[in-house]
């Protein structure tokens, strides 16, 4: 005589393992569809996927404190040692970012040992710091001792490497 081996599983259980599924197929749908940048949840079976917006990741990156963008930009080689001395001497390792794309560049040029070099580094290391829009600010608008065509010629060359 075969004996007939049964297998079962709740309603409950069934349900919420199809569930978890049909999350997963959610993600992975509109994730190829969209794209990445989305927050996804999923509350008693509804699903819901929100983009993270440009302009929440902006602001995330405006709050950061300027000491951590020194220690990130030094460590990948877009700023050098002797521009974050200068920067640090004229005590702006003490603001967030939002506060340090406030200066002038005529009002970082003052700084002892601070030269356009270090102005190009400073905001080359701010675009790749995620600050695409750095010539918004004050910070990368031409003044007197470093000019409009520096900045453009700057603007230029950031904009084809994005």
């Amino acid at each position: 005589m075969n004996k007939e081996e049964k297998i079962s599983l709740t309603k409950e259980a069934l349900s919420i393992e199809f569930e978890q599924e049909l999350f997963e197929l959610f993600k992975k749908k509109i994730t190829n569809q969209e794209g990445s940048g989305f927050e996804f949840k999923n509350e008693n079976g509804m699903f819901t996927a929100t983009r993270t917006s440009e302009l929440q990741l902006q602001n995330s990156i405006l709050e950061k404190s300027v000491e951590d963008f020194f220690t990130w930009a030094e460590k990948e080689g877009f700023l050098s040692t002797r521009a974050i001395s200068c920067l640090r001497a004229g005590k702006l390792h003490e603001a967030n970012i939002s506060e340090l794309l406030t200066y002038q560049s005529n009002d970082l040029l003052k700084f002892r040992n601070f030269g356009n070099g270090s102005l190009k580094e400073l905001l080359i290391a701010l675009f790749k710091f995620g600050i695409k829009d750095v010539f918004d600010y004050p910070i990368g608008k031409p003044g007197y001792e470093f000019g409009a065509q520096k900045i453009y010629s700057l603007q230029k060359d950031l904009l084809e490497i994005k």
